[in-house]
């Protein structure tokens, strides 16, 4: 099954009963409603379960003069630091730049963080001989594009890091100087990489400059950096989706019995999505019992 912006697109039309015969709601209109009610309405109700949705790990190397908050972190916002070197995880505590006595180091007995403007800062910024800095953020997924915006991938070498698709169905407009996203085309919908280079695009094939992803399957989705022709949500939110945009479409239409049936039916999706997506770990591990203690053998 497709899950994509084509596919949406069918299922808003029928739930707000879009005449095919009409000019008033175009693809790009569409579209526009699609992104809007994603961006107001979904992420926010999705943050709030407070459950890790959309979370993505930023990796960076230290800078003394600080790291800037991704472009792609919903809200601007930092979810968690930790230096990384290997299998080795060190998580930072949050720091005050005003606690500071010295300017590279933190006021605290090992590194920190704190948040200036958009720019992340680790003090000491040397961070203790660790190269990586991750910074865990709330990932805004891509601009929803229709499937002839993106390409969908038929073949994958690593070694070469090269995919291939359709003939014809790379867009023309792609060229070197722009950078793409990679999108999995089943759920959960990963963004697996993001941001990427290329070296060379034709008709029918991209070489990355990059390591492809382990997780990047045939079927998979190239699209320009913040943009998907995929809808990047949980399966179960894509018919709720469909709902909010067919009552935008009803809103001004005569179906005003239709768009308040719509209003109604949203106040009971919301509360049955809630009651699904939270929590998301249904239960605690189960406990190890000592089934041969002594206290079990009567001693």
């Amino acid at each position: 099954m497709a899950y994509t912006f084509d596919s949406i697109l069918d299922e808003i039309k029928l739930t707000g009963m879009v005449p095919t015969s009409q000019n008033t709601f175009t693809e790009a209109r569409f579209q526009t409603l699609i992104n809007r009610e994603i961006r107001t309405h979904i992420l926010p109700m999705m943050l709030k379960l407070r459950e890790n949705y959309f979370s993505y790990d930023d990796d960076r190397s230290p800078s003394s003069s600080g790291l800037a908050i991704s472009t792609r972190a919903i809200g601007g916002k930092v979810q968690n630091v930790a230096l990384i070197e290997g299998t080795n995880r060190l998580d930072l505590p949050w720091i005050s730049e005003e606690d500071q006595i010295d300017t590279d180091e933190s006021p605290v007995s090992k590194p920190g963080a704190y948040i200036k403007g958009n720019v992340l800062y680790v003090k000491p910024a040397t961070s203790h001989g660790y190269s990586t800095v991750r910074m865990s953020i709330f990932l805004r997924h891509g601009k929803v594009v229709p499937e002839d915006e993106a390409a969908q991938i038929t073949a994958i070498d690593t070694g070469t890091k090269t995919l291939t698709f359709t003939s014809g169905t790379v867009p023309t407009a792609w060229t070197t100087s722009n950078t793409f996203d990679l999108i999995q085309a089943n759920p959960q919908f990963d963004s697996l990489a993001i941001d990427q280079s290329i070296s060379s695009v034709t008709t029918t094939s991209m070489v990355f400059s990059s390591t492809l992803p382990t997780r990047l399957a045939v079927g998979d989705w190239v699209a320009k950096a913040g943009e998907t022709p995929i809808i990047q949500l949980p399966v179960e939110l894509h018919s709720y989706l469909a709902q909010l945009v067919a009552n935008q479409c009803l809103k001004n239409s005569p179906h005003t019995k239709a768009y308040e049936a719509g209003v109604e039916e949203i106040k009971n999706m919301r509360k049955d999505i809630i009651a699904l997506f939270s929590p998301r770990i249904e239960k605690e591990g189960k406990s190890i019992k000592n089934r041969t203690g002594m206290l079990r053998r009567g001693m």
